[in-house]
């Protein structure tokens, strides 16, 4: 009977880590995967291997490389669907071309399986119950970024709630997720910031602003690293509000464009619709090598992946800023543990070539998170809990995915755990 089902969970990756963010859910048949993605640090790091017998579908919940950027290596012998957003689908064919291209031979998937995947995807609206085999499972927005999901999932009378990445707070560029009060069996939640809150968006806007007009006032450039998918583009909108796309010239470089420009295709995903058009129209796209030159010689701002300084062409621009007191590089995104831009934004030092450097322009990063804080990941719990749930813990540096799990045990009264790589739970 439908009530005596045993409902398994493993932990693929994305434990006690951020990235490679992969989760097994399986009953006595088959089961789903949700999300299947990349470590890329100075190697890549893949998630356990799932058999395709041992799933009747993959869920992606978002496009970034860290929740997708395996599911190819899912396509050699599968022909499973694999179900999302079109937004995600959409961007998604361009950050895995563009892993392919960089990677080197180091993934564990080629064009093949790319073409593979791409064949079997089955695109999902928000709301909208879908049904593979037993299982029934519903999207609906994170707030992460355009186009992102967090998933309710039903079978068998058991219920699991995946978070994702997720944000509950409004942005210029993407509105907040609305939680249902769905009283879930289990809860798999992220805990990116679990261990702080981030500041008012609005405050930190003009903080931000402020810092970017001093440098440019001083006739230097701001070189602003940013993830191509959303952060580039919230940044844009942000410096149009505050009319810096008017005074200075704003720059876009890199995979930044392209996914600016699919945004544009798919305008009903954004929050402010007028605003992000209006950025549009008053920043400059970097076509040629020529472009970057006359905006290192000018006051300017440039907006440029990669967000962690992990390649990029933020390269192109570093080389001739890093002695210039009058210029400044802004993180605006997170920096995950070994990253260059973690090692520049923490230790001041930077590597080019076979040189470690200690610039003299300023550093600085503004919280413009797209990740719940502590009291907003609480408030889901809140919202959703119920006295037998299970609560597991997962995407977050360790210390901070051990700590929450125990706040949240404490603090609700709940199984609450921090699991590690390959744990699988019964619920």
């Amino acid at each position: 009977m439908d009530w005596q089902i045993m409902l398994k969970l493993t932990f693929l990756g994305g434990a006690r880590e951020v990235g490679r963010a992969a989760v097994h859910l399986k009953d006595e048949r088959r089961g789903l995967v949700l999300d299947y993605g990349v470590l890329l640090n100075e190697q890549p790091h893949f998630p356990a291997y799932v058999s395709p017998r041992e799933y009747d579908a993959i869920v992606l919940t978002h496009p970034h490389l860290d929740h997708s950027g395996d599911a190819p290596s899912l396509y050699t012998t599968s022909k499973k669907p694999i179900l999302g957003t079109t937004l995600t689908f959409e961007i998604f064919r361009v950050l895995i071309r563009d892993e392919l291209k960089i990677s080197r031979g180091n993934l564990n998937f080629g064009r093949k399986e790319v073409k593979k995947l791409l064949r079997n995807i089955v695109t999902v609206n928000y709301g909208a119950e879908n049904k593979v085999g037993r299982w029934s499972f519903y999207l609906f927005s994170s707030g992460h970024i355009p186009g992102s999901s967090y998933v309710l999932v039903n079978v068998g009378g058991k219920r699991v709630m995946y978070t994702s990445d997720i944000n509950t707070i409004n942005t210029r560029l993407v509105r907040g997720a609305v939680i249902r009060d769905v009283k879930p069996d289990a809860l798999i939640i992220e805990s990116t910031y679990a261990d702080t809150d981030h500041p008012p968006r609005k405050e930190l806007e003009k903080e931000f602003v402020v810092k970017v007009l001093e440098t440019l006032a001083d006739g230097g450039v701001a070189l602003i690293p940013a993830f191509s998918v959303s952060r580039a583009q919230e940044i844009l909108m942000i410096l149009e509000h505050f009319g810096v796309t008017r005074k200075y010239p704003v720059y876009v470089d890199g995979m930044a464009r392209i996914i600016t420009r699919i945004f544009q295709d798919y305008i009903d995903y954004i929050a402010e619709q007028g605003l992000f058009l209006d950025a549009l129209k008053h920043s400059k796209f970097i076509n040629d090598p020529r472009m970057r030159l006359k905006a290192l010689k000018e006051p300017s701002v440039v907006i440029s992946p990669a967000g962690m300084l992990q390649g990029g062409p933020v390269y192109e621009y570093l080389p001739y800023l890093l002695d210039k007191e009058e210029s400044s590089v802004f993180f605006v995104g997170y920096q995950i543990e070994g990253t260059p831009g973690r090692r520049l934004l923490e230790q001041k030092i930077i590597e080019l070539g076979d040189k470690t450097i200690r610039p003299s322009l300023r550093i600085e990063k503004f919280d413009f998170s797209s990740h719940a804080g502590k009291t907003q990941l609480l408030e889901i719990i809140e919202k959703v809990k119920k006295e037998d749930m299970y609560v597991f813990v997962v995407h977050g540096e360790e210390k901070k995915a051990i700590g929450f799990a125990e706040e949240v045990s404490s603090t609700f009264g709940v199984n609450a755990l921090a699991p590690v790589n390959g744990d699988t739970f019964t619920v």
